[in-house]
């Protein structure tokens, strides 16, 4: 839709200017005329002086004329001549006058002509000035009417989008009228449900408080609940930390002592499946427990016991001993004397001697040992 202030302020505008384009056409128009008015007066006015000047000079020179032409006329002196120096003097003023009385002619012409001229070239000019201005006015002339044109178009557009605009904006308040007409109908309906539910929650209130009362000791059980769950879990992770039956406790291991032989690997397999792993000692305290502990339990016969399958092998590299599950280096060493000395070659697992206080010793894995698991908790 054309925005009608714009289109406004450009027409004014435009208006302005050629009012203002006419007006300073005239203005210096009129002070052209002026000026060559006040020329042309001047000139006059010195011509006309001029003219009493000549016309004076010749009434002088007429005089002047009447005067020599007595003279020559007059009758001699008693000498019998007429006096020969005013003669030539007269004749010679009688030159003069008529030469100055050419000049004045000529003079008189040549201004004639100048002033003619000069009347043409100021006709010339002033009717050159006269087209100029007749047709900056059909110029502007133009430019008015194509201005009208546009503002009339303007003018007309907006009256169309306007008169369209009327309609739409009539036609959507009748479209809310009818809405509202039909939100008040439906506001009237919630009303009336509005208060049947208010009368119906008023009769609710009695049940909602004995539902209140049963959340209330539902909320109090749940809490029971709640504190048997906590307690719960604390003696889970009580059982958690205590050892299986057979099992025996240091710190956060639990250490299992067999009561028959088997390989290295089969003894790894026995540890596995029963949740640990062949012992690794982390310090030599759990060394010097596992020992005491291993000789002081009855169903182990010292006798026949040399020693028991520890969680070390160097398998993968020879000499490159560490924690086989693990595979943390050791962080101390407790090998017997000339130990470990892989005898024959195949000695790649660790035996803890307990008539040695301990001792390390390497061991060929197929042999059969007791041994001793560790579940870490």
């Amino acid at each position: 839709m054309v925005d009608l202030i714009p289109v406004l302020e450009i027409l004014l505008i435009s208006f302005c200017v050629t009012a203002s384009g006419r007006s300073g056409v005239k203005t210096r128009t009129a002070k052209r005329l002026t000026n060559v008015e006040n020329r042309l007066d001047t000139i006059t006015a010195d011509i006309s002086v001029f003219r009493l000047d000549i016309n004076d000079i010749w009434s002088t020179m007429d005089m002047f004329n009447e005067t020599v032409c007595e003279t020559k006329d007059a009758p001699p002196t008693s000498s019998g001549t007429v006096e020969k120096e005013p003669k030539e003097r007269t004749e010679r003023i009688y030159s003069a006058l008529q030469k100055e009385k050419q000049y004045s002619r000529d003079f008189m012409a040549g201004m004639g002509k100048n002033l003619m001229d000069f009347k043409s070239e100021t006709n010339i000019k002033f009717r050159q000035m006269i087209e100029m201005e007749e047709e900056t006015q059909t110029e502007l002339y133009d430019k008015v009417e194509i201005l009208q044109q546009k503002f009339d178009n303007a003018v007309n557009e907006i009256n169309a989008e306007y008169t369209l605009l009327f309609k739409e904006t009539k036609q959507q308040l009748q479209d809310l009228t009818i809405s509202f007409s039909k939100i008040t109908k439906s506001l009237e309906t919630d009303l009336d449900k509005c208060n049947k539910l208010q009368e119906e929650n008023r009769k609710c209130q009695l049940t909602i408080t004995d539902r209140d009362n049963v959340i209330n000791k539902l909320k109090s059980k749940l809490q029971d609940v709640d504190n048997i769950t906590v307690q719960l879990q604390k003696n889970i992770q009580e059982l958690e930390m205590r050892c299986p039956t057979g099992w025996h406790k240091h710190k956060h291991s639990c250490y299992f002592l067999s009561s028959s032989t088997a390989t290295w690997d089969n003894a790894m397999n026995w540890c596995k499946r029963n949740g640990g792993q062949l012992v690794e000692y982390s310090d030599r305290g759990e060394l010097k427990f596992i020992v005491d502990l291993v000789k002081v339990v009855s169903n182990w016969d010292n006798n026949i016991w040399t020693g028991f399958w520890t969680g070390a092998d160097d398998t993968k590299h020879e000499g490159r001993w560490k924690w086989s599950k693990s595979g943390k280096s050791f962080t101390f060493t407790n090998w017997k004397a000339h130990q470990p000395d892989n005898g024959s070659g195949t000695e790649h697992c660790m035996v803890t001697l307990v008539n040695s206080n301990g001792q390390w010793n390497d061991e060929q894995c197929y042999v059969r040992y007791k041994f001793v698991c560790e579940r870490v908790l």
